[in-house]
C-alpha cells in the first residue's frame, strides 16, 4: 500500500506547481489524490481485502468446551455415607414444564455414577456449581442435616430439586443457570434472581443461612466428570479466507511483475530525482523546512524565502504533523481507557472461581467456564458463529489502525534521523531500485531494519495476544443421561459465544503501552544537526536539492553528497544545498537563501 500511494516525480511535479506537496517515505493517504487512478485502486484494494483477514483468520480454528447439564438432588446423611446403594427412598418425581411428562426418580438417578461422587464443603459446592457452563462436574446431591424435615430417617433417602441446570434455564426465563443457588437465599432480599451472580459474595459469606430449596445444606456430593473439548474449523471461513487471500496475493504478484512506474519510495529516490533535474517551484528555498512549506505554498510565494539558521537540533517529534501525531496520542488514549474498563468488567464478571485473585492463574488464552461469555447474540448457526467472530476479532482491527500510525509516525521520524546525518558526513543516496555508483541499496522501505524489526514483532506479538485475550468458543452440550449422547454433543442445545482472557488482556496493555511509550521515546530524541526539517515533504526535499548559483552536475546523484553552504561562504546570502563536492557548514544566525 505504501508503494502504491508513493508519487512518481511527475505527480511532485503536478502538486508542485498546484502548491501542493506530497509525502515521500512515509504511508500516506494524502497521496492518493496526487497519483493515478490505477494505483489507487490497487491501494484500496490491498487495505479492503485486509479487513476480512483480520475479522476471520484468526477465527478459523477454535476450540471447543464441553458443558454437561446435570440434576440437582437432595439426599440425607444415610445416602451419603453409602452411595451406592440400592435401597432407596426415592421422594418425588420431576415434570417436564414443556410437555407435562413425568419421570421417576429411579430413572434419573440410573445415569448417575454414584461411584464418583466427590464430597465437596458447602463453600466448593457454591464455587464450583456457581457457572454459566458446568465443565467438570455432573449431577449434585444436596446433603440435608438429619434436623430438617422428612429427611430424620436411618434410611438412603434421596429427594428432586431441579432438572437439566444450567442448559434449560440459560435459554429460558428462570433466571442465571446457577439460579438454585441464589433461590430462598434472604441474600437476594425479594431482586430477581436474573442477577443472582451478584449476590454470591453475600451467600459464601454467610454459608450457614444457606437454604437452597428450604433445606440446611451440611455438604455436597457433586459428580466428577472428565471434561470433553475438542478443536474445530469454519469451513465457511477458511473459503473466505483462502479466496481474500489470492486475492491479495495476485495484487501484490501484479504490482511485482506489471507495475512499470518509478515511485519515490526513499528521499534517496527523491534527492536523487532532484539532483539530477532541480525543482522549478522551489529555486532560492534552501532553509526552507515542512513546517514553512505548508505556510509558504498557502500564499503561493516560497521562492526567494531567505531564511535564518540555527544550529541547535530539534527533536525527532518535530518531523511529524500535529495530525499524525494528535491522532496516535488520543487513539492510545482511548483504546487503553477502554482495555482497562473491559479488564476491570471482564475480571468482576467472572464466576465460579474460588476467588477473584484465581482469575490470574487461568494463563493466556485459557477457555474455561468462569470465562465465557453470556449474551443474547444468536446461538447457533452460522449466523451466530459469523457474529461472534466478528466480535471477537474487532479488537485486531482497532490495533491494526493503532499500528499503521505508530509505523507512519516512526517512519518519519527515521527519515528525519537520516536525513538530519547529511550535514554531519558525506555519504552516498539510500535509493529503492538499481543502485548506481555510490548509491546505497534502501531498508525495506524508509524503515531501518533495527526499528523494522522491532515493530514487526511487536505487531505479531500484539496480534496473538489480542487472539487470546477474546477468542471464539463452541460450546458443545453433553446429555450424561442419554448413553447414546453422553459420547457427542447435542445439536439443538449446542451454540457459540466468546470466552477471554484477563491474563492475555493485561499482558496485551502492558506490551502496548510498552511500545508507545518507545514511540515517544524515540520522538524524544535529538537529531544530528541543525538540518532544516523536511520530514516526508516533497517541496522541502526540492528546495534542500536545489543548486543555487552554480550549475547542477548530474552525477551527483550516484556519487557521495553532503549537506551544506555551497561556494563561498562569505558571498551575502549564501546557498545551502547537496553537493558532489565540499561543502561548509552553515553558521548559527547567518542568513542564507
Amino acid at each position: 500500500m505504501q508503494c502504491m500511494s508513493a508519487p512518481t516525480r511527475a505527480d511532485a511535479d503536478r502538486a508542485h506547481a498546484r502548491f501542493r506537496w506530497v509525502d515521500i517515505g512515509v504511508p500516506s493517504v494524502r497521496n492518493l489524490r496526487h497519483v493515478s487512478g490505477g494505483r489507487a485502486v490497487v491501494w484500496f484494494l490491498l487495505g479492503l481485502s485486509s479487513l476480512p483477514l483480520h475479522l476471520f483468520y484468526n477465527s478459523t480454528i477454535f476450540s471447543s468446551l464441553g458443558a454437561f447439564k446435570y440434576d440437582v438432588f437432595s439426599a440425607n446423611e444415610a445416602f451419603a455415607a453409602d452411595p451406592t446403594t440400592d435401597d432407596l427412598q426415592i421422594k418425588g418425581s420431576f415434570r417436564y414444564d414443556v410437555n407435562g411428562d413425568t419421570i421417576e426418580g429411579s430413572t434419573l438417578l440410573e445415569s448417575v455414577h454414584r461411584d464418583k461422587l466427590e464430597k465437596l464443603g458447602v463453600n466448593d459446592c457454591i464455587t464450583k456449581y456457581a457457572q454459566s457452563y458446568q465443565t467438570n462436574y455432573g449431577n449434585l446431591f444436596l446433603v440435608v442435616s438429619n434436623s430438617t424435615s422428612d429427611y430424620d430417617t436411618a434410611e438412603p433417602v434421596v429427594g428432586f430439586e431441579a432438572r437439566d441446570v444450567p442448559i434449560d434455564w440459560y435459554f429460558g426465563t428462570n433466571g442465571v443457570p446457577f439460579e438454585w443457588i441464589c433461590r430462598d437465599s434472604s441474600c437476594t432480599g425479594g431482586f430477581t434472581l436474573a442477577n443472582c451472580e451478584t449476590f454470591l459474595p453475600c451467600i459464601t459469606s454467610n454459608l450457614a443461612d444457606w437454604k437452597p430449596f428450604k433445606k440446611s445444606i451440611e455438604y455436597c456430593l457433586g459428580e466428577k466428570i472428565e471434561g470433553h473439548c475438542q478443536l474445530a474449523y469454519s469451513i465457511h471461513l477458511a473459503i473466505v479466507v483462502l479466496l481474500i487471500g489470492a486475492g491479495k496475493t495476485s495484487l501484490m504478484l501484479y504490482i511485482a511483475f506489471r507495475f512499470k512506474e518509478r515511485p519515490l519510495l526513499t528521499i534517496g529516490d527523491a534527492v536523487a530525482s532532484y539532483l539530477q533535474r532541480p525543482d522549478m517551484y522551489t529555486q532560492r528555498a534552501c532553509l526552507v523546512g515542512r513546517k514553512e512549506v505548508q505556510k509558504e505554498f498557502q500564499t503561493g510565494n516560497i521562492m526567494g524565502q531567505r531564511k535564518q539558521y540555527v544550529q541547535k537540533p530539534v527533536r525527532r517529534y518535530r518531523a511529524a504533523s500535529i495530525m499524525r501525531m494528535g491522532v496516535l496520542v488520543l487513539a492510545f488514549i482511548i483504546i487503553f481507557a477502554a482495555s482497562m474498563f473491559l479488564l476491570w468488567y471482564g475480571v468482576n464478571q467472572t464466576t465460579g472461581l474460588e476467588s477473584r485473585s484465581a482469575v490470574w492463574k487461568l494463563g493466556l488464552g485459557a477457555v474455561n467456564s468462569s470465562t465465557l461469555i453470556a449474551w443474547n447474540i444468536p446461538g447457533r448457526g452460522v449466523r451466530s458463529l459469523i457474529t461472534n467472530v466478528v466480535v471477537a476479532n474487532s479488537p485486531q482491527l482497532v490495533f491494526s489502525f493503532l499500528y499503521l500510525t505508530m509505523n507512519g509516525l516512526a517512519t518519519t521520524m527515521s527519515l528525519a534521523s537520516e536525513w538530519s546525518r547529511f550535514a554531519i558526513s558525506r555519504k552516498g543516496l539510500r535509493v529503492s531500485i538499481d543502485p548506481k555508483g555510490s548509491q546505497r541499496s534502501s531498508y525495506f522501505l524508509q524503515l531501518p531494519f533495527r526499528l523494522g524489526l522491532p515493530l514487526m514483532v511487536m505487531c505479531g506479538t500484539m496480534h496473538w495476544l489480542i487472539s487470546q485475550s477474546l477468542f471464539l468458543v463452541s460450546v458443545d452440550v453433553y446429555d450424561l443421561r442419554d448413553s447414546s449422547k453422553g459420547t457427542s454433543p447435542v445439536d439443538d442445545e449446542s451454540y457459540i459465544t466468546c470466552g477471554y482472557s484477563p491474563v492475555a488482556i493485561l499482558a496485551t496493555i502492558l506490551v502496548g503501552t510498552f511500545a508507545f511509550a518507545a514511540i515517544i521515546a524515540l520522538g524524544w530524541k535529538r537529531l544530528k544537526s541543525g538540518m532544516p526539517v523536511a520530514g516526508s515533504c516533497s517541496a522541502a526535499i526540492a528546495a534542500a536539492c536545489q543548486p543555487g548559483s552554480a550549475p547542477y552536475r548530474v552525477e551527483a546523484a550516484w556519487e557521495k553528497v553532503q549537506w551544506g553552504v555551497m561556494g563561498t561562504s562569505y558571498v551575502e546570502p549564501g546557498h545551502c544545498g547537496f553537493s558532489m563536492d565540499h561543502v561548509d557548514l552553515p553558521e548559527d544566525g547567518k542568513f542564507y537563501e
